[in-house]
């Protein structure tokens, strides 16, 4: 798995979506990709080979109206992703390369709302896949740290922060260094009511990083829209890449 995308794209049928991603699977070598808000209840092949190209495998959970929706892209022959659970906050399965160990990888898109959000840190009591190499992220809508905000209110450390940070130590999970921009969010308003925060994480957990002690995470350019992409990079694949 040389490369792994989280995008809270805002909408997975936008042209705009599909340039953007297809210029970062060539840059980035991606193999495996979780889009959020992707704001469509029927995500069609047709679709995911206007967005990345053919030789992609995909599983859709669909959106209600146009809020929310998550989706997971594979590039198929380097990765199999098998899921176990999805829901309106999350898809969570095993993505299988040979020779390699299996990886468990938690697409997340926590709810605005904190009574649907709470359930979502459940998994805490369970002791998410503490023994199998683990990702998990990105769009956590939670700020930790009052560095996580620039412009607006003044940062407040709200109970979704403590519940994220209780869940986050109960599994075992780290959050690496990153490259790039502080913030994953802007609200693209003029320059005096400009807010950015960082709401867009990544983790792995002990046995993750255990197996690539060099990986990486970068935020990567926004292109107008208002949410980076967080790039994970665990290391290349010996393989040609077609379209």
């Amino acid at each position: 798995m040389s490369g792994l995308l989280m995008w809270n794209c805002r909408g997975a049928k936008k042209k705009a979506a599909g340039t953007y991603l297809r210029e970062l699977v060539m840059q980035h070598n991606l193999s495996l990709i979780g889009l959020f808000e992707t704001k469509t209840d029927n995500l069609t092949r047709r679709d995911v080979d206007r967005l990345v190209g053919r030789n992609w495998d995909f599983f859709h959970h669909p959106a209600v109206g146009t809020a929310g929706g998550i989706a997971v892209l594979w590039w198929t022959g380097v990765v199999d992703f098998v899921v176990h659970e999805d829901n309106s906050q999350w898809i969570v399965g095993s993505a299988k390369i040979s020779g390699l160990p299996d990886w468990m990888v938690a697409f997340v898109y926590v709810d605005t709302d904190p009574h649907v959000r709470h359930r979502i840190w459940e998994m805490r009591a369970r002791g998410f896949a503490l023994k199998s190499p683990t990702i998990v992220g990105s769009k956590f809508n939670c700020m930790l740290r009052p560095e996580d905000k620039k412009g607006g209110l003044p940062f407040s450390y709200s109970l979704g922060a403590r519940e994220m940070e209780d869940a986050v130590f109960a599994n075992d999970l780290k959050e690496l260094p990153f490259v790039g921009a502080n913030h994953t969010w802007c609200n693209n308003q003029p320059r005096a009511a400009r807010v950015f925060v960082r709401l867009d994480r990544m983790f792995l957990n002990s046995v993750g990083l255990a197996l690539v002690p060099l990986a990486s995470i970068r935020h990567l350019i926004q292109l107008g829209l208002d949410h980076c992409p967080i790039l994970l990079q665990l290391g290349s694949l010996n393989s040609d890449r077609r379209s």
